[in-house]
């Protein structure tokens, strides 16, 4: 009989699953097999294929580094000071000038602009 854990005791982590990945892919196993074998134990819906088809391909570049990659983009926060900062300089500025400058979209600025009570009135915030 195969064991099974208890899925209300024991919580499947995201890290404790890529050892797992690693630790097949060491062992040659392929990643439909891989995902197979997870799902089976861990649950349906644990794994995809195509998720573990992406850590095979990572591991086989040599990086076998169980962290999320660091994504790029924008920051993740607006500083409302920065943003009055640049309105009192110049405040004929429109949002979409001052998207640009701070990095962030129009409806962001645009909503933060609210937020420290800013509106446009003839072209200038007040």
């Amino acid at each position: 009989m195969k064991w099974k854990p208890d899925k209300s005791i024991m919580e499947v982590t995201k890290k404790h699953i890529r050892h797992i990945l690693l630790y097949e892919f060491n062992n040659g196993h392929n990643a439909t097999e891989t995902a197979r074998n997870i799902n089976a134990i861990y649950g349906d819906r644990t794994l995809s294929v195509s998720q573990c088809q992406r850590w095979f391909q990572r591991f086989r570049t040599g990086n076998y580094s169980l962290e999320d990659d660091i994504r790029p983009g924008r920051s993740v926060k607006l500083d409302d000071e920065a943003l009055q900062a640049l309105v009192e300089e110049n405040p004929h500025l429109s949002v979409q000038k001052l998207a640009e400058k701070l990095g962030f979209g129009h409806s962001t600025i645009h909503r933060h602009l609210r937020a420290i009570g800013k509106v446009n009135k003839l072209g200038q915030w007040v």
